[in-house]
């Protein structure tokens, strides 16, 4: 092996085995938060497979990002939090979300004098003096509008944008046009006739072979026995997947997933489905070598959140998502405005990634502000932050970053590398 060949070989793979620590060197991160994953990672060192699961899988499915827009920095966070902490089994609820969490959230608060307005769509917001004076909603030719209290809005930022630009926010407005992303990733759900096993410790899959970049998970392995799956318990099997990349061009009709309708988009999935040959290996391991069939798929459904209009799939609640272009622009839970408030896991956390932890932090911190308005007692909120060895490398960076320098962990790698090729310069002499 060259010189030449064996150094870039080296670089390359203490650059993967330390590429953990680069995302948290603090006077950087700007840097490679507007940084996209896609123009950093190279197959030109990687065997297709190796960038395949780094890029196809862990930057995609496995981290929840549009892998083509998602930013070097919120891969190497996120990154970071799994090496923090080690991953666990996949912890979802025991029952269909309505049944396990939302039903009995509506009672209680229902029991509290919380009043329910359900297929309202809120659309416009007026204020005095920064107090947020009137709130208008609507559900068809009917209007309420309420004309006191503290307003908390949670949705997502899209849908946010065309509020505050309906209601001359012209700050807050402007700010969310920047936030915009749209991520058409698309759920579904199959239900099969008998009972599919997996031995792999409740964990989800990915069908990296599949043009969509399907990933899955059997539900009944995480609810209870006593849920009935559907179809009078003919379901046996339900599993809820994700479409992933929508845009590549798919087996049977040869469109992206978006251009498909429903009836076309049920067939294509389960035609990936069944031509998974990574899945159908694992199928028959498992299953005393029963191989995948369609005429054991009895139920197919694409969630009602998403319908045909105009030659292509539409949802009726945009996804936002973690990108290259909208870091800088993600809102803290203040407004401006008195009693305004919004919260959602694209507002600025620890976490500082889409997710539900993310979600949880932002909505504490969105309680946390108003208890202190009333002095009351604020609740607890765990704060996510690097080990020591992390904080440490980043006090030594910040002080290559003000010199100019390369960072730390290329610093280390060059000065490895170096010590290396001088030893077998030395050697050879």
């Amino acid at each position: 092996m060259s010189t030449k060949i064996w150094f870039e070989f080296l670089k390359t793979d203490l650059r993967e085995n330390l590429s953990m620590h680069r995302f948290a060197l603090v006077k950087r991160k700007t840097d490679y938060f507007n940084t996209q994953f896609k123009k950093v990672i190279s197959n030109q060192y990687l065997s297709n497979y190796g960038y395949n699961f780094i890029f196809d899988f862990i930057a995609g499915p496995g981290y929840g990002f549009d892998k083509n827009t998602m930013s070097y920095g919120h891969y190497g966070l996120f990154l970071e939090y799994v090496i923090n902490q080690p991953e666990k089994q996949w912890q979802v609820m025991n029952k269909p979300t309505s049944e396990a969490w939302f039903n009995p959230w509506y009672k209680y608060l229902k029991n509290k004098g919380v009043k329910f307005h359900f297929n309202h769509k809120l659309i416009n917001l007026e204020n005095a003096n920064k107090i947020i004076s009137k709130v208008v909603l609507i559900n068809k030719n009917k209007r309420i509008i309420i004309d006191k209290g503290i307003h908390i809005i949670a949705i997502n930022p899209n849908n946010l944008y065309d509020i505050f630009k309906n209601s001359k926010f012209l700050k807050l407005s402007d700010q969310h046009l920047q936030l915009m992303t749209y991520n058409n990733q698309i759920s579904f759900r199959l239900g099969f006739n008998k009972k599919i096993n997996f031995d792999l410790n409740n964990r989800g899959f990915v069908l990296v072979d599949s043009p969509f970049n399907i990933t899955f998970y059997p539900q009944e392995d995480h609810w209870c026995k006593n849920v009935n799956l559907g179809m009078n318990n003919k379901i046996k099997s339900l599993w809820s997947g994700t479409i992933i990349i929508s845009y590549n061009s798919g087996y049977l009709y040869k469109k992206s997933a978006i251009n498909h309708t429903l009836d076309e988009l049920k067939e294509e999935i389960i035609e990936q489905f069944i031509r998974s040959d990574e899945l159908i290996n694992l199928i028959k391991r498992y299953n005393n070598g029963y191989i995948l069939n369609k005429k054991d798929i009895i139920h197919q459904e694409i969630y009602d959140d998403w319908y045909f209009d105009k030659n292509r799939l539409k949802t009726k609640n945009k996804k936002w998502v973690n990108d290259s272009f909208n870091e800088k622009y993600r809102p803290l839970n203040n407004t401006g405005y008195d009693n305004l408030y919004i919260t959602g896991s694209h507002c600025k956390t620890s976490v500082n990634i889409w997710s539900m932890e993310s979600a949880v932090e932002s909505g504490k911190i969105c309680s946390n502000l108003i208890l202190n308005k009333d002095n009351k007692k604020k609740t607890f909120i765990y704060k996510h932050k690097s080990n020591c060895l992390i904080k440490f490398l980043k006090l030594l960076d910040n002080i290559l970053y003000d010199l100019g320098l390369p960072n730390i962990i290329d610093m280390i790698i060059m000065f490895i590398i170096t010590y290396f090729i001088y030893l077998r310069n030395k050697k050879s002499s």
